[in-house]
């Protein structure tokens, strides 16, 4: 496998005669430091004028409310009796209601201390929309800048997966927003295995396992991403040594499900004694369709009249990501500092764009059955998913980022070397990531009507 210079100074392996190398996460760690800033920055102009009104407003009446009320429960719950805490207090005599919707515990745990010592959910609940999205452009930018070394690309990736249209259509669903765990999924399952590193193994289950307590949807999408790992390096390498590391990785991952099982077993109790189960015309109505990756919500500012008003029919199904995104995605494909990388990212926003079109796949006006049925009957709880779609909206955009950061790279590095002068080529490169950001802001920006 074809590794960037970036990865060959953060190997492991030292000879004697060589000095330790520093790793990439080591070095100019302030720098990392003011890029979570600087995406702290994106999240708050993104969403502006939330950050105005933190404490005596939410992005709606409608989710936030609940969200809110959740994470004021599980607080609430932790405080007097964590047993009992799925037994919340709603919808007496039934029992397990918190197990009605996502029960938010990944979220709640960095916002606890706020409510417990100010009592304010609904700052709780903002704050928690402010964490999710800086922490998924900041994930998105370190697994990028691992794979080239670019930290303008880097960036670029980040901005595009942490505000992608359909993610800023979903600005009131917390669960939804709470996706910077799947770019550290694939930086550590990645690192684990071309290093075969039992730490960067341990660090996927501990990964996986926080993405567990975040959401039920994102948890299956971590299957999916993992899945689509493993499979793309045994293509590319099916030694002895890689079966016995991918071996370690699925048992330390096996007990990270195993201590997630307390989380999702009043959801499985809940599924039983209310007879709730997906059935595959419930996934079919919240599948995609082809024009739906054409469509943003009627609150996108740029399309939001143009592809909004012709394609858009449910913001779940608003899975446009972006003209520049695409552009930038395929100019990654040439980017050869990085065979395998390239093709897992590509196979990963192939999967997960058939998926998202559920239990049946439309071609030249002929109807195929979709993978989608074969996870629907075998993988336990996957009958719970209700929208396909997201596998588009959530997943398929992550393999985009990727590739859009490797476009970048490729773009700065080709600026770099036609300009000779190392200033005047490091102003060029910023140059090139201020135009993407530029016209990103521009596709990306929605209007937020706040109640």
């Amino acid at each position: 496998m074809q590794q960037s210079d970036h990865d060959q100074h953060s190997s492991p392996e030292q000879t004697d005669s060589a000095p330790a190398l520093v790793p990439w996460w080591q070095r100019d760690p302030w720098l990392h430091v003011w890029v979570l800033g600087l995406f702290l920055v994106f999240t708050i102009g993104m969403t502006w004028p939330l950050a105005r009104h933190m404490t005596d407003t939410l992005v709606s009446w409608g989710d936030p409310v609940f969200q809110a009320w959740t994470m004021a429960w599980n607080v609430h719950a932790w405080s007097t009796n964590p047993l009992d805490v799925f037994n919340a207090n709603i919808l007496y005599p039934y029992r397990n209601t918190l197990a009605y919707s996502d029960h938010l515990f990944g979220q709640t745990i960095f916002v606890a201390p706020i409510i417990a010592l100010f009592d304010t959910p609904i700052l709780a609940d903002n704050i928690s929309r402010f964490i999710a999205l800086t922490l998924t452009g900041f994930f998105t930018y370190l697994l990028v800048y691992d794979l080239t070394g670019s930290r303008v690309a880097g960036i670029v990736a980040g901005f595009a997966y942490a505000f992608i249209p359909n993610r800023m259509a979903h600005i009131e669903h917390l669960n939804i927003l709470t996706a910077q765990y799947l770019p550290l999924i694939l930086l550590a399952a990645r690192r684990a295995l071309i290093h075969r590193s039992t730490k960067w193994a341990i660090a996927l289950g501990g990964v996986l396992f926080i993405q567990g307590i975040s959401g039920v949807y994102f948890l299956y999408f971590s299957g999916i991403l993992l899945l689509v790992i493993f499979v793309a390096w045994l293509i590319k390498d099916h030694s002895r040594e890689t079966l016995i590391m991918l071996g370690k990785m699925i048992g330390i991952c096996a007990i990270a499900a195993v201590m997630l099982v307390p989380s999702l077993w009043p959801y499985q109790v809940v599924s039983q004694d209310l007879g709730i189960v997906r059935t595959q015309a419930d996934v079919e109505l919240w599948s995609a369709v082809r024009s739906d990756y054409l469509s943003v919500h009627p609150n996108n500012r740029l399309y939001g009249d143009w592809l909004g008003g012709n394609y858009h029919r449910h913001l779940e199904q608003d899975l446009f990501p972006g003209f520049l995104l695409v552009i930038l995605a395929i100019v990654g494909l040439f980017y050869t500092r990085l065979v395998w990388e390239r093709w897992m990212l590509l196979g990963l926003t192939a999967f997960s764009f058939l998926l998202s079109f559920g239990v049946i796949f439309t071609l030249f006006d002929r109807e195929y059955t979709n993978p989608y049925v074969l996870f629907y009957e075998i993988v336990p709880g996957f009958q719970a998913i209700r929208v396909a779609a997201r596998f588009g909206g959530h997943l398929a955009t992550l393999g985009l980022a990727g590739l859009a950061g490797m476009g970048v790279a490729l773009i700065v590095q080709q600026v770099r070397a036609r300009i000779p002068d190392l200033r005047r080529g490091q102003i060029a490169s910023i140059g090139v990531g201020v135009l993407c950001l530029t016209i990103m802001t521009a596709e990306y920006s929605h209007n937020m009507d706040l109640p």
